[in-house]
């Protein structure tokens, strides 16, 4: 009996950006969230520190502070004597069509 469950594992994570709220400082917002079974456990929204002159743009500086957050979960996790070996892969969903296009692009 497989008493895994690879859902129940799955840690997901959420990103978004809005770009220039503000035009005349020229940063956007950006923000995500994690979640592990349903339940936030990580989350953050702030200021980006760059200037961007895209929404693409802004998205993809988003997309990097989210990455940057799920390899410190991946490897505090991996951490955790209890949480199944081998980790899986976390999975960040984007809802910018211009970024995914544009990501697909270049692989």
């Amino acid at each position: 009996m497989n008493n895994q469950h690879p859902l129940q594992w799955c840690v997901e994570g959420f990103y978004d950006a809005n770009w220039i709220s503000n035009h005349n400082e020229g940063k956007s917002i950006s923000g995500y969230v994690f979640t592990h079974g349903g339940t936030a456990v990580s989350w953050k929204s702030s200021k980006q520190t760059v200037n961007t002159s895209l929404t693409m743009e802004a998205e993809f500086v988003a997309l990097d502070k989210a990455a940057e957050e799920a390899e410190w979960l991946r490897s505090f996790l991996e951490g955790i004597s209890l949480w199944p070996k081998p980790m899986t892969d976390v999975c960040i969903h984007c809802d910018s069509m211009v970024a995914l296009t544009r990501a697909k692009s270049h692989l």
